[in-house]
C-alpha cells in the first residue's frame, strides 16, 4: 500500500465520526460542520495516543493534547450551549468505536510499512503521516471553529 493512498485514506476517516446532527453525508448546518472537524481533530488526537502506545510509539517526540483536555478546554465551548451536553457524551470517555478503530488503524498503518523497510524507518514513516493527520485536523478544526464556532 503506498503512502500517498494511506495519507488519503486517514485523512478521509477522519472526518467520518458520526453525531446526531453531523451524519456521515456532508454536514449542511453550521453546527454540523463544526461538530465534523471537532470529530475529526479529536479523532485524530485519539490515533496519536495509540500510535505512542505501540510498537513505533517512539518515533513520535511531539507532545500533543489528550481528547479530554482539548474537549474540556477548547471544544466544546466552541457549540451553542444545547449542543455541548451532546458533544462531552460523544467523546467522554473516548467511545469504544472510536478506540478500536483508532487500534486498527494505527496498526495496519504501521504494519503496511513495515512489510516494505525495516522496523525504524517504518515507524518514522508512520510518525510523519501520524503527525501528518494530526496537524491538517487541528488547522482544519481552527478554521471551521472560527467560521462556525458560536
Amino acid at each position: 500500500m503506498s503512502t500517498k493512498f494511506l495519507f488519503i485514506f486517514i485523512v478521509y476517516l477522519t472526518g467520518i465520526f458520526n453525531f446526531t446532527f453531523a451524519q456521515v453525508e456532508e454536514p449542511r448546518t453550521p453546527q454540523g460542520k463544526l461538530a465534523r472537524s471537532a470529530g475529526a481533530y479529536l479523532g485524530s488526537l485519539e490515533y496519536v495516543r495509540v500510535f505512542k502506545i505501540s510498537d513505533c510509539g517512539y518515533a513520535l517526540s511531539k507532545k500533543y493534547p489528550s481528547i479530554n483536555e482539548e474537549l474540556n478546554k477548547e471544544v466544546i465551548f466552541s457549540f451553542s450551549p444545547e449542543y455541548q451536553e451532546e458533544i462531552y457524551k460523544a467523546f467522554n470517555p473516548v467511545n469504544s468505536v472510536l478506540a478500536s478503530q483508532s487500534l486498527e488503524y494505527v496498526n495496519s498503518i504501521i504494519e503496511n510499512f513495515k512489510k516494505d523497510t525495516d522496523r525504524n524507518t517504518a515507524c518514522g514513516k508512520a510518525s510523519a503521516l501520524i503527525a501528518t493527520v494530526a496537524g491538517q485536523a487541528k488547522d482544519n478544526w481552527i478554521k471551521n471553529k472560527n467560521l462556525y464556532g458560536k
